[in-house]
């Protein structure tokens, strides 16, 4: 393994490590349900699964730079979409 790839994966893994378990005091203050909350996380875990084998095969295909190159953009517009977003609908 590169050593770039060892240290986007330490970022990556840091990241979200201490921004997760914020998510769900971020949500109860922005006004959601426990349920809603739950729902949101069910459908983030339910698209790294459902994606998991499709982004195998891009990186097979395309590299794995240009995969982790396309995750990454993916990855800014979704945190866009999550500050821009005012509510759940």
């Amino acid at each position: 393994m590169s050593q770039s790839y060892l240290i986007y994966s330490a970022l990556f893994a840091a990241a979200f490590g201490t921004i997760i378990p914020l998510f769900a005091v971020y949500f109860r203050h922005a006004g959601l349900t426990l349920l809603q909350i739950a729902l949101l996380a069910f459908v983030f875990e339910g698209t790294i699964l459902l994606l998991e084998l499709p982004t195998g095969l891009i990186a097979d295909l395309k590299g794995r730079v240009r995969t982790l190159q396309l995750a990454a953009v993916l990855l800014t517009l979704a945190g866009l979409l999550f500050v821009f977003a005012r509510n759940l609908t």
